[in-house]
Formats: structure tokens, sequence, C-alpha cells
């Protein structure tokens, strides 16, 4: 299911008589979860949840933790936090393996805080597309070198030129010839 989050002025109940258009929209793909949580899968390493009913957002690992996990995550709280959404002092590991976790207000100005959390995750998600896009070209040009190697950097098969002699240290007799040295020069 695709949401289309729409930001427009804030409304107290009885002030406005005509739908006014957003100002700002937004698409973004997001999940209801059979509990009411949105849950955001566009990240190529974290998902994202909100917790409506608890005001929580939280940030799952995709597959294993590793510190590119973390780091996104970290990244995520943080623009959160510069944008003002979630409390700064509540952002803390969340009581699933590899989450982090923070708390956003309840607005009593009549906006909505879910709207605004999604917007800004959006625009979150936006900021780190081409990083994630950059760096899926790249693992697939070293795919594509590994797979299919252009003919100045490969040898056909049993064209490698045989050598007497491989390598700069000779393998048979290293240590005896080796310790020779050692005690001609001291001598």
């Amino acid at each position: 299911m695709s949401i289309k989050v729409a930001l427009g002025p804030s409304r107290a109940p009885s002030t406005l008589a005509v739908e006014e258009k957003p100002q700002i929209s937004l698409e973004i793909n997001v999940r209801r979860t059979l509990a009411g949580e949105l849950l955001i899968r566009d990240h190529s390493e974290i998902d994202i949840v909100i917790i409506p009913k608890s005001n929580k957002i939280l940030a799952l690992s995709k597959e294993s933790m590793s510190d590119s996990v973390y780091e996104a995550q970290s990244r995520l709280f943080d623009y959160l936090r510069d944008k003002g959404v979630i409390y700064p002092d509540s952002i803390q590991g969340g009581n699933i393996y590899a989450s982090l976790e923070a708390a956003y207000p309840i607005l009593e100005d009549g906006r909505d805080p879910v709207e605004i959390a999604l917007f800004t995750i959006g625009r979150f998600m936006e900021e780190e597309m081409p990083y994630y896009e950059w760096e899926s070209a790249y693992q697939e040009y070293n795919d594509m070198q590994l797979a299919d190697p252009p003919p100045s950097e490969t040898t056909p098969l049993g064209k490698v030129p045989e050598e007497p002699v491989k390598g700069s240290i000779p393998a048979a007799g290293y240590p005896s010839r080796y310790l020779r040295g050692i005690a001609e020069d001291k001598k």
C-alpha cells in the first residue's frame, strides 16, 4: 500500500469549513500491520516502524547487525532529533535485538504527529538514496569485474608462461642459507 503524506496548515476543529490543498506532499511505501503500526521497508539496511499506540519510532535491522546498520539507525534518529520530531533524550536501544527506538510527542495543536514522522522519515530516505544507489552501482561493477573481466586483465587458459624459478626467495634450503648468511655477517 502506498501512502501519500500531505502536510497542510494546522486545523482547529471548527476553524476550517473548506478543505485546503496541502502545502507539501511526499509519496512513501508504507504497510500497516495488524496491530495498527506503520512499517516502512524502503531503506536497504533498516526497517522503520511507527507505533502510534506508544508514540514510538523503532528502527530494526533488516538482516544481521553490523556497523553500517547501526550507523544507518543512528543517522535516522539524529535526523529526526535535528528536525524536532522525537524527544532527544528518548533515543535508546529497543527490546528487540539490533534495534533503536525513540519517542515522539503528542501534539495539542491539531497536527498529526504520525503524518509529520512519516514525512520526515520520507525526507530522510530521500537524503540516503544517493549513497545507497552509488553503493549498489559499485557492488554491481565489482561483480561484473569478477564474473566477466576485460580481456586486458585476463590470460587465456593454458597460456601462462612457465618460469624455472618463481618468486624472489628460493623454496629449497631457505633456512640453512639464511642462517649461513647471518653467521657470515657476524664474523
